[in-house]
């Protein structure tokens, strides 16, 4: 028979017993109620956030329960803008996001960003990973505007923070090409691309994954632009280093290759 693995009982009224994470045999199952009052007093976040025996974040509608609760108790406790209270609201917003809930991630993402904004400033480095996570999310939404906006600003505050080069500054003018090659604007997504190619290719050097990731976009969007020879070389180089550094029957490897095919065919 099934139990609880806190209270020891079974199946209660309004309260099933669920498995809200890897653990199996005596340790697979538990009351909601009983994790919620075991991760409170806990009083920490990792408690509301995964499970301490198997290091599995909570799944599912368990998973969600406990970030809400959390967020309850940190704004009761501590006040709407502390950090931490912050952080467990990023934290719902990303498993919201993950699980397709869209719409609640984004009023979450945007309240994060308004308090970070109070406490630490706009242009700290918390203040700009939420705005840029909130960017890639009304990109999702068909924001799109809105979105590049965001990243524009994100961009410009990494560079004045951070400098031009740094992996976060280059990380946002990658979402941007991006989204700029799909708004149609493919020769400033191009001009992006190489800045990205030419610092991942100087601080990493040319056989870095990062590097031939980037080599890679940069090839499918010269291809779209009619640069169909340029596009091969630059898959072939791709190519290359993937085989090199990850081994011809990669699953990245093997995507290049049929892409760098496909190129081939015309």
């Amino acid at each position: 028979m099934q139990a609880c693995r806190i209270c020891l009982d079974g199946d209660a009224p309004g309260d099933p017993l669920i498995s809200p994470c890897a653990c199996r045999g005596t340790s697979g199952c538990v009351h909601l109620n009983c994790l919620r009052t075991w991760a409170e007093s806990a009083c920490n976040i990792q408690a509301f956030i995964s499970c301490p025996t198997c290091k599995q974040r909570y799944n599912g509608e368990a998973g969600r329960s406990l970030l809400e609760a959390c967020v309850q108790r940190w704004e009761l406790h501590l006040g709407a803008d502390h950090t931490d209270t912050l952080q467990t609201k990023t934290n719902l917003a990303v498993f919201l996001y993950e699980h397709g809930k869209l719409a609640e991630a984004r009023r979450l993402y945007e309240v994060v960003v308004e308090g970070k904004t109070r406490q630490l400033g706009g242009e700290h480095s918390k203040t700009l990973k939420t705005k840029e996570n909130l960017a890639s999310l009304l990109y999702q939404q068909g924001e799109v505007s809105e979105a590049r906006r965001l990243y524009e600003v994100v961009l410009e505050g990494n560079t004045r923070q951070l400098g031009g080069d740094h992996t976060k500054t280059l990380k946002t003018k990658q979402n941007l090409a991006a989204l700029l090659y799909q708004q149609g604007e493919a020769s400033e997504a191009s001009r992006l691309y190489e800045v990205v190619l030419e610092s991942y290719t100087r601080q990493l050097g040319a056989d870095h994954t990062k590097t031939l990731k980037t080599k890679g976009n940069l090839a499918a969007l010269l291809y779209e632009q009619g640069e169909a020879s340029e596009a091969r070389r630059l898959l072939a180089v791709v190519l290359e280093g993937y085989t090199r550094q990850l081994g011809a029957d990669h699953t990245e490897t093997l995507q290049i290759k049929t892409l760098l095919e496909g190129f081939a065919r015309g």
